[in-house]
């Protein structure tokens, strides 16, 4: 299926993986749908990763969730690689701190929000984002204590952003609990684009090591993202992700057996 209203060499496509619908493409074109949505009305966005899928998976109350997304895109190589083969297209990763660099500097002087991490991080990332784009309007930010659930963060930010009413709301949390967030903020702003990037804010500052970009390309980011935050993320890459894959594979097995 091809989105339509846009010239030829900058059409997305939207593929179905999984029961979620994936706007795929080179990143300019996926970032020109996204800009054009936008100036059409509030959306929210997701670049969307292996784990995304792993935990509608594991978790069939939050397929509804994930379902009530604007626009998902692939922000991870597997996907990646999936789209190109399911398509024969050209699909590049949409990656969160390269999106936000691009979707910013589009915004100009409209108002953006950042909603996520800890209060020195949101500093150093005011600091660096207005270094790159000087334009930056940076209406808004907070950092959710940690440990709330996505109820009680909108419930204690949505009258905020209510009276800022920012073009743009960034949120950099873990994922399921920023789009459980971005859906229910929707709903109080919906004139607001809504962007979900995870742990984007610290790549772009620094504050969490990023991968190096031959890392991040030939899909092994992973191994190093475990080999930095292997407290936090040990159970996602050795178990959660691998159950995944191994439930696809075999229902794969079965379907063509």
């Amino acid at each position: 299926m091809i989105a339509s209203g846009l010239g030829e060499h900058r059409l997305s496509m939207l593929l179905n993986i999984d029961r979620l619908t994936f706007t795929i493409g080179s990143f300019a074109q996926v970032v020109t749908q996204i800009n054009q949505a936008a100036s059409q009305g509030g959306v929210t966005v997701l670049p969307a990763s292996l784990h995304d899928l792993a935990m509608v998976g594991s978790v069939p109350q939050l397929l509804s969730t994930y379902q009530q997304l604007d626009i998902i895109t692939a922000d991870g190589m597997p996907l990646v690689w999936w789209s190109r083969w399911k398509t024969n297209r050209q699909v590049e990763r949409v990656y969160g701190p390269e999106l936000m660099t691009a979707i910013g500097a589009a915004a100009q002087q409209r108002p953006q929000a950042f909603l996520g991490t800890d209060s020195r991080s949101l500093q150093l990332l005011k600091h660096k984002l207005l270094q790159i784009n000087p334009q930056l309007n940076w209406s808004w930010s907070a950092a959710p204590p940690f440990g709330l659930m996505a109820r009680d963060i909108a419930e204690r930010y949505a009258s905020q952003l209510q009276r800022v009413q920012p073009n743009i709301l960034w949120i950099g949390l873990s994922s399921p609990l920023q789009v459980e967030l971005g859906i229910l903020l929707h709903q109080k702003l919906p004139d607001t684009t809504i962007i979900m990037v995870g742990a984007a804010f610290e790549f772009i500052t620094g504050t969490k090591v990023q991968a190096p970009a031959i890392i991040r390309s030939s899909g092994m980011e992973w191994a190093f993202r475990l080999a930095t935050e292997p407290r936090r993320l040990w159970r996602r890459y050795a178990i959660t992700i691998p159950r995944y894959v191994l439930k696809i594979l075999a229902a794969n097995i079965r379907r063509h057996s």
